[in-house]
């Protein structure tokens, strides 16, 4: 019923303008407001100066390294040397414990219409991993992206090329960086719509 109806749309939408049905602790006794009517403390907030960023560039670091050699792992079978004069395609390689995640979590006919984003953090701690570390972090995301399109959904990276200023933190965004990234995932929703057939408007 909600493929016609859009129930959950529908509900998302009111929540945000009229009334909210979910209680939440955060904000306690006024659960039910719009939760329009509550101020964003961020709206106005800068991109923080280095000095404030360096206390979290050892934790960052840590978790950057992890992060990569989990995705080592997860990837492993798509990363798989080729034989020479034979380039292997997605498609011969045994699927990942990603794409069977992916199968698992996402029914067939949810995928084409499931956007995924790979995110990337701020510069300020990427420029922390040596130039090898870097390289194969760049790599990883790109075959993350590479991995999920081959599994039915549709992924694309974020923040590649963003400057530190569009940071609040290690992932947060600021103002500026969260209308770029919303720019860029726009073109890809409306991409994704005309290629299911829901709107004629080209992407431009």
């Amino acid at each position: 019923m909600d493929r016609s109806l859009d129930y959950r749309d529908l509900w998302t939408t009111l929540q945000y303008t009229h009334f909210s049905t979910v209680y939440s602790r955060t904000v306690g006794p006024t659960w039910y407001r719009p939760r329009k009517k509550y101020a964003d403390p961020e709206l106005t907030v800068a991109s923080p100066p280095a000095m404030a960023l360096a206390p979290l560039s050892e934790l960052e670091l840590q978790l950057l390294r992890r992060a990569i050699a989990n995705d080592r792992l997860t990837l492993a079978k798509r990363r798989a040397p080729a034989v020479p004069g034979h380039p292997a395609s997605l498609s011969s390689l045994p699927p990942t414990l990603l794409e069977d995640t992916i199968k698992v979590c996402f029914p067939a006919p949810c995928r084409p219409r499931t956007l995924i984003l790979v995110s990337h953090l701020s510069p300020f701690y990427l420029n922390l991993l040596s130039p090898s570390e870097r390289a194969e972090y760049f790599e990883m995301a790109t075959l993350t992206v590479e991995v999920l399109e081959h599994s039915g959904v549709r992924s694309m990276e974020i923040g590649k090329d963003f400057p530190v200023e569009y940071y609040l933190g290690p992932r947060h965004l600021t103002v500026a960086g969260g209308r770029q990234m919303a720019g860029e995932v726009a073109l890809r929703v409306l991409e994704m719509a005309r290629q299911l057939g829901h709107t004629t408007r080209s992407v431009e």
